[in-house]
């Protein structure tokens, strides 16, 4: 009888422990959830902050630029665009359209290099009236040789954030990259240019900025018609405001165990932003995002990835996981030994007990 009260009572003591194990994994694993959930959403929230500036870093070249192109009207823009070309970095091109003359910048002679020559090409549906200038926002065009790939679609696939208005982050704010760009382009017009009080165009003159694809890549031009149908303007060092964008992803490091991938207007990867890892974990990398954030309309079609490195589990979770199994199996193991040693140590005593009841009736007979 009293080896089953002991064993009674040591299953009593073990029942609980059990049930306290259980019901504590039970709990970490939603304690788990909800930060590896926090920690995606974070990481979100991290990337559109990151549209959010590049929206802001492409209004404050653009905003000075078309103020420029304005202030040229009615004068020769050929040499201040020119200047332009050779003083700033954010100029790749430059171009004077005439209707009547056609191309006059660049020229196209035997002396013209690679580049005009490329330009005059790229932009030739523009200067040829085939594809009209003023392009729906929407839309961005594709000239490939090899025909339209959809990549002209609307940008409905944008994340609904991106129909808001875009407000810089506190770290662009106060970033030396927005001082810098603010300079850069508003040399052009001095320092009179907010994006607050634009200056806002004749009437009889038009503005815009095209988003133009070629050979699968990206171009962007800045350009202003007189009433006369003389087209000039700029394209835009694209490199340029993707250098930038990366600079800007790598001072938002993604929260542990996500990472980023930036891809370009074909889906292609162009870059990728993770922890140190990641180069460990490659063969774990999941093939759906957390979600995609779109860089539109300053980069049409280029789109920020957000990955994990497991559905609903982060790279520190598996510690954290084996941190607390290690705890719980130390827990059950001290409670599964406690018992044993008492149930030794209880069984040793009745032996005993024993032993000496059957010696004294032993001695008393």
């Amino acid at each position: 009888m009293k080896r089953r009260a002991i064993i009674g009572y040591w299953l009593l003591l073990m029942v609980p422990a059990l049930a306290i194990a259980a019901a504590a994994s039970w709990l970490i694993g939603r304690e788990q959830d909800r930060v590896n959930q926090e920690t995606q959403m974070s990481a979100v929230q991290r990337a559109r902050r990151i549209a959010d500036d590049v929206q802001v870093f492409v209004e404050d070249i653009r905003g000075p630029f078309t103020e420029s192109l304005i202030e040229l009207a009615g004068v020769n823009p050929c040499q201040k665009l020119g200047q332009w070309k050779r003083d700033n970095p954010l100029v790749r091109s430059i171009f004077v359209w005439h209707p009547g003359t056609g191309l006059q910048v660049p020229s196209l002679t035997k002396t013209s290099g690679p580049e005009e020559l490329l330009f005059a090409v790229r932009y030739d549906s523009l200067f040829s009236g085939r594809v009209p200038w003023c392009q729906p926002s929407e839309y961005a065009m594709d000239t490939s040789p090899n025909g339209p790939k959809q990549l002209n679609m609307p940008l409905q696939a944008v994340a609904q954030q991106t129909q808001a208005p875009r407000k810089p982050s506190n770290y662009y704010k106060s970033s030396t990259d927005r001082v810098n760009i603010r300079r850069m382009a508003g040399n052009l017009v001095g320092n009179s240019w907010s994006s607050a009080n634009p200056k806002q165009a004749e009437p009889q003159l038009e503005t815009g900025w095209t988003p133009w694809f070629s050979e699968n890549q990206l171009y962007i031009l800045g350009w202003a018609r007189t009433p006369q149908g003389l087209v000039y303007g700029i394209e835009l060092e694209t490199m340029y405001l993707v250098s930038r964008l990366i600079a800007r992803i790598h001072n938002s490091t993604p929260p542990n165990g996500t990472f980023y991938r930036l891809l370009d207007g074909n889906g292609q990867l162009f870059h990728q932003v993770g922890n140190q890892e990641m180069s460990s974990l490659k063969a774990k990398l999941p093939q759906v995002p957390l979600a995609m954030v779109s860089l539109a309309p300053a980069l049409p079609h280029w789109q920020l990835a957000v990955h994990s490195f497991g559905p609903g589990q982060t790279v520190g979770s598996y510690r954290l996981l084996v941190l607390w199994g290690m705890i719980l199996a130390i827990f059950v193991a001290a409670t599964l030994v406690g018992g044993i040693l008492l149930l030794r140590e209880a069984n040793r005593n009745f032996l005993d007990a024993r032993l000496k009841t059957s010696f004294v009736a032993n001695v008393s007979h």
